[in-house]
């Protein structure tokens, strides 16, 4: 999947910069739930963020089922993949298998025999790698985004087709932005981390991802509407 393509397609027709991320577990929360919220909200966004404890809790292949069932979105796997390649191989299949469009990974664990053997299969395979280059919580900035640079720049060597930098710290969003081109870059840190909607697109994010904000409110689809006031695609326009 060209992750570009994908999001200029779906961002601009639904004039969305919005990317849902659910970390949801039964019985709280159910696929029931899961299929209502995206037939409800997939007009007012771009793509949903599937976590590991979604996966661990409703199984892979119940989400896959909700994830073959609605294509109207980007679905990305939030696998937090940091492991040697053959691992990655392992998991890219899987993920892939399920349906998914995108996997997001680090790169902190280097590149020969590790991430980058992993980016380059999960692309063969029709896979968009996303990779984290800096992380939104205050811990982020004690070691992984002292490196996010170096991170970054050996990224280039690969077919990498977004980052994810944080929207809590936009000065390396705005910096990177020259760096990467025209990858796409998505921004966590969106509500409960503490960012303003909309600060990321405004210092060049390409997508803002949210989510407790979002799936924890009493109305999360009222809530999705609300947002997609605020993250218009014509914004960057």
């Amino acid at each position: 999947m060209n992750l570009r393509k994908r999001v200029d397609e779906i961002g601009s027709k639904n004039d969305s910069r919005l990317v849902v991320a659910l970390d949801i577990r039964s019985p709280r929360w159910s696929l029931e739930w899961l299929k209502n919220f995206v037939e409800e909200t997939s007009e007012d966004i771009v793509g949903i963020k599937i976590g590991i404890p979604s996966i661990l809790s409703f199984g892979l292949e119940g989400i896959s089922e909700v994830v073959n069932g609605y294509r109207e979105v980007i679905w990305i796997a939030d696998m937090k993949l940091a492991d040697i390649g053959y691992v990655g191989r392992l998991i890219v299949d899987e993920i892939s298998s399920a349906g998914f469009d995108a996997l997001i990974m680090h790169g902190f664990v280097g590149f020969e025999k590790g991430v980058g053997d992993t980016i380059v299969y999960a692309s063969d395979k029709g896979l968009s790698p996303i990779l984290v280059a800096a992380m939104s919580h205050p811990g982020g900035e004690e070691y992984l985004n002292r490196v996010s640079g170096d991170i970054l720049m050996k990224s280039l060597d690969y077919p990498v087709e977004g980052y994810i930098l944080p929207a809590t710290f936009t000065r390396y969003i705005r910096f990177y932005r020259e760096v990467i081109g025209d990858r796409v870059i998505l921004s966590p840190g969106v509500g409960a981390q503490g960012a303003e909607p909309g600060s990321a697109i405004e210092n060049g994010a390409d997508l803002e991802i949210v989510g407790r904000l979002i799936y924890m409110d009493e109305s999360p689809i009222s809530r999705v509407r609300e947002l997609h006031g605020v993250l218009r695609w014509r914004l960057r326009e």
